[in-house]
């Protein structure tokens, strides 16, 4: 509402499933561009801690280290296996779910489908929105390597929990939908790190090229300076078990989103 000195502001937290109104914050704000801007941002973060889940997300501390990354046995892409080196980084413990995505979307002016259940991985989302959105939270996407580096470990494992093959106890495969990012299963990674097999593939920074290995930097590679694709990893829910491979590489156009890739970010 807007008259000749104040613009009042108002934001309501509604449940989508009910359409019921849930919490409304508002203000009454200088009719003035940048207090407008000022003052959406304030009342974003005070309605944030009323959403569920919208807590500062959970990140796990991954050390530094060497380890061999891909595999000599694998797909053409996954070769060669070649060891590099890692800096220590901490990593989002869960996919990013819609409910944080919908609060950054809203105040980045974007249009996001909130549908469903709120702690379900936010998908549809293209490369671009994902590296935003990790930038907006002082994070950045993962490096490939970052990522292998965290579903591996210095022991190489061949999937996140270790050698055992996939199952649905471990992670999310080989199904219609995906599953809430903090649902509990077997297969997080020895740090706690959730889904990084199975149930969304997820974004991570490098550009996709099948020769990629042959000429990687052995110190924090970070791909090509260029490419069509951009690399996804972990597999997702609509996958069989070959794809949760901790080595197993995917790639989409950066430009779409789609409903089986989500991301998480680093720092």
């Amino acid at each position: 509402r807007i008259d000749a000195k104040t613009f009042t502001l108002t934001l309501r937290f509604v449940d989508v499933a009910t359409g019921k109104v849930l919490h409304i914050e508002q203000a009454n704000l200088p009719r003035d561009a940048k207090a407008i801007s000022r003052g959406a941002a304030q009342l974003g973060r005070a309605l944030a801690q009323l959403v569920p889940g919208s807590a500062p997300t959970t990140t796990v501390m991954i050390a530094a280290g060497s380890f061999a990354m891909g595999r000599d046995d694998g797909p053409a892409d996954e070769r060669p296996a070649h060891t590099v080196f890692v800096d220590s980084f901490a990593i989002d413990q869960t996919e990013v779910h819609r409910a944080a995505y919908a609060l950054y979307a809203a105040r980045a002016g974007e249009r996001y489908d909130t549908g469903g259940s709120p702690r379900l991985p936010a998908t549809g989302i293209s490369w671009a929105s994902a590296r935003a959105y990790c930038r907006d939270q002082g994070k950045r996407l993962p490096t490939e390597a970052e990522w292998e580096w965290a579903a591996r470990g210095a022991e190489g494992r061949r999937f996140p929990w270790g050698a055992a093959e996939p199952h649905p106890s471990m992670a999310h495969y080989a199904a219609p939908a995906p599953i809430e990012v903090d649902a509990s299963l077997e297969g997080a990674s020895p740090e706690g790190v959730l889904h990084l097999s199975g149930n969304v593939a997820e974004w991570v920074a490098d550009w996709w090229d099948p020769m990629a290995y042959h000429s990687s930097a052995e110190r924090n590679p970070a791909g090509p300076s260029r490419g069509e694709y951009r690399v996804t990893r972990g597999g997702s829910y609509a996958d069989a078990a070959p794809s949760l491979s901790a080595t197993a590489r995917g790639f989409h156009t950066p430009t779409r989103g789609s409903e089986m890739i989500g991301f998480r970010c680093v720092q």
